[in-house]
């Protein structure tokens, strides 16, 4: 055909295998734990409150909780149905059941985790109450 033919270097690594070591495990249990402070609904503060890691076997109970005064909500979960971790966004959805202030609710919490930055938590619940804010204080941490 002609010409020089062009120089090819794989930049590829090399697969090393040792059957001697063993695989590290994967990641199986996320753990997220969250208690702090935003801005209330109508003003004031509100303080959240969550931790969900039933696999990490530290006895913890798995809840999540919010009070805020100003707006009349006293909320607190009775079971956990679902929780979703995103390693992507560095967040967590928590989705259940509970009571706010004495009546049946259903729940959905969504904590993000923004490493050295202050998190955001947010909380919707079924009879009409949502927040959402920045950590004003407190903490967001996932695993």
């Amino acid at each position: 055909i002609g010409g020089n033919l062009f120089n090819l270097v794989d930049v590829a690594p090399a697969y090393d295998f040792n059957p001697a070591v063993a695989t590290p495990p994967f990641q199986t249990c996320h753990e997220a734990d969250g208690d702090g402070n935003i801005n209330g609904r109508n003003g004031g503060s509100a303080h959240f409150h969550f931790d969900r890691d039933a696999c990490e076997g530290d006895g913890a109970t798995e809840s999540g909780d919010e009070k805020d005064p100003v707006a009349g909500t006293d909320f607190h979960s009775a079971s956990i149905t679902a929780a979703t971790f995103d390693d992507i966004t560095h967040s967590v959805t928590i989705a259940g059941d509970g009571t706010n202030a004495g009546h049946s609710v259903s729940f959905t919490m969504v904590g993000i985790d923004n490493g050295i930055l202050p998190g955001v938590f947010s909380l919707v619940l079924s009879d009409g109450y949502a927040v959402s804010g920045t950590v004003l204080s407190g903490f967001i941490q996932l695993r």
